[in-house]
């Protein structure tokens, strides 16, 4: 009986240490993946060098080369060791808001901007993740081509090609397509067997200077002149060797063949497969944390078994459950007047804060991202692309509503780019649809159907809103009430848009006098009232009941 008892006392000793050990090394795992955690933003995006060339391309390419050479900003080449240090945080915080970081004081943000003649760095919408991977791409900028001539092989573009795919969509995609298929102007496959030869001589004088070439005589000039009913082919301001570029382009244009699938595989879903592998290391992890607390609950009670077998051998009473008697506890508050009122005021005031909540919300639809007929992301068109807000929404500045752009507005662009960067055709072939419109063959049809766009922003009807008096007079900016729009795929209601959220930015936001036609009397007798005050709109009448409600 005693040899028992000392075995299962070992048994419950080597469980407990078990256990405990168990636990230590649970925290240590909670630990490790915390940090894991911690770094798997950086790690799924931030580094993929691919994804970066990409990004460097669209946002940065204009303005700076990878190497040492200068173009409208400095060489880019070992831009990590040049700036101060920790260079990644620097950049991150330049590269967002250069203006920002110049007027903190920052001794070499002042010297760049001095040299560079003030010319200002723009600020751009992406995200830390994109800056870190275009800076991976900086980093090592051969790398990703490397990674991109393997995927293609032998048929990857050359540099080239590459250079003019870029000049082409700039310069030329508005009006010509790369296949056989007429756009504005004729389609520019095969086009050096077609021109007067030297092709290459002939074709630079013609995109040079057309109308130079067709008052010269040239033959083919007029015949093509005359086939397209005199319409001009504007001149362009590209060298020689950029036309060449675009030459080599329409030759063996990468998006329009086979090559694509591997040029561009490595870009473009480079990004999704890091997404996907996260993905998957966030799956184990929770697994794994599971298990160890499946683990630790068995454990937990072989040794609460184990120590009841203990106790009953050596004769160790159980101890006696706790017996709670609710009936004395309600006799007690039945009787007690005061608690029973405390109570009652407490349920009462939760009521009513949840029901003043819950009335207070009726008619606020902040954060309403409705799903659209057709998938317009103004991440691209205003963020990546930099269309100005204007563009499309043209009664901003002197109309009381903003308008929705008609489908002719999109056409102004989407006639030439028939492919997006993210939805392929799918979406842009919408809009052909419903203007009845043939890509191939650039003619419209008889049936055209508007689109059903959905309402994100609605103010009530008793509301007087007028955007005129807010963009142009007020000289406000879109994302005062918009928010970063720049940064949304799919457009949602930034603001509450309430009467208190109208009436507190009228008190704080000071009016732009200065230099501002529209308020040059009316400064005058403001400042005679405020003196050198700043002026808020509600030192103006601007929180006047009859200034929304008339």
């Amino acid at each position: 009986m005693s040899s028992d008892i000392n075995m299962t006392k070992e048994k419950l000793t080597y469980m407990h240490t078990l256990f405990k050990a168990l636990r230590v090394y649970f925290h240590q795992f909670l630990l490790i993946t915390s940090a894991l955690v911690i770094s798997s933003g950086h790690f799924s995006y931030g580094q993929d060098a691919a994804a970066g060339e990409k990004l460097f391309k669209i946002n940065c390419a204009a303005c700076h080369k990878e190497t040492d050479a200068k173009l409208v900003g400095p060489g880019l080449k070992d831009v990590a060791k040049n700036v101060p240090q920790p260079a990644e945080e620097w950049l991150i915080k330049w590269i967002k808001n250069s203006q920002a970081v110049i007027k903190s004081g920052d001794a070499y943000a002042n010297k760049i901007y001095e040299e560079y003649n003030k010319m200002i760095m723009p600020a751009t919408a992406l995200t830390d993740d994109e800056i870190k991977s275009i800076l991976a791409y900086l980093d090592n900028p051969g790398g990703s081509k490397a990674a991109g001539a393997t995927a293609g092989g032998a048929g990857a573009p050359s540099e080239e090609v590459l250079a003019g795919e870029k000049l082409f969509k700039i310069n030329c995609a508005a009006c010509h397509k790369t296949t056989d298929a007429k756009l504005v102007g004729p389609g520019l496959k095969d086009i050096a067997s077609k021109v007067p030869q030297p092709a290459e001589e002939w074709l630079i004088k013609w995109i040079k200077n057309s109308q130079s070439l067709i008052k010269s005589g040239d033959t083919y000039a007029n015949k093509i002149y005359e086939e397209y009913n005199k319409m001009v082919m504007p001149a362009q301001a590209l060298s020689d060797a950029e036309i060449k570029s675009i030459l080599a382009y329409i030759a063996n244009p990468p998006a329009e063949n086979a090559g694509q699938g591997t040029a561009t595989a490595s870009t473009e879903k480079a990004a999704p497969l890091k997404k996907e592998s996260s993905s998957q290391v966030w799956y184990f992890l929770v697994g794994l944390i599971v298990l160890f607390l499946i683990l630790i609950s068995v454990l937990g009670g072989v040794k609460k078994s184990l120590q009841k077998m203990v106790n009953q051998k050596n004769g160790v009473p159980e101890p006696e459950p706790v017996v709670y008697n609710t009936a004395y506890f309600l006799k007690c508050a039945r009787n007690n007047k005061k608690l029973i009122a405390i109570i009652l005021i407490v349920v009462v005031s939760v009521a009513s804060r949840a029901a003043w909540n819950g009335m207070m919300g009726i008619g606020v639809y902040q954060g309403y991202a409705p799903e659209q007929p057709i998938f317009f992301s103004h991440k691209i068109h205003a963020g990546e692309n930099g269309i100005n807000c204007v563009y499309c929404h043209s009664g901003v500045e002197k109309s009381k509503t903003s308008n929705v752009p008609s489908a002719n507005v999109c056409m102004n662009c989407h006639k030439g780019i028939q492919e997006g960067a993210v939805t392929g055709k799918k979406e842009i072939a919408k809009i052909y649809e419903a203007l009845d419109y043939d890509p191939d063959k650039g003619t419209y049809g008889p049936n055209p159907k508007p689109i059903k766009w959905v309402k994100v922003h609605q103010l009530p009807e008793h509301a007087y809103f007028n955007h005129a008096q807010h963009v142009t007079v007020g000289k406000q900016e879109c994302t005062t009430c918009h928010g970063p729009v720049a940064e949304m795929d799919t457009l949602r209601q930034f603001s509450p848009l309430t009467m208190g959220w109208c009436v507190d930015c009228h008190r704080k936001t000071e009016v732009k006098m200065e230099g501002n036609p529209y308020y040059t009397k009316l400064h005058e007798e403001l400042k005679k009232t405020y003196g050198n005050k700043p002026i808020t709109v509600e030192m103006m009448g601007g929180i006047e009941c009859g200034k929304c409600h008339y």
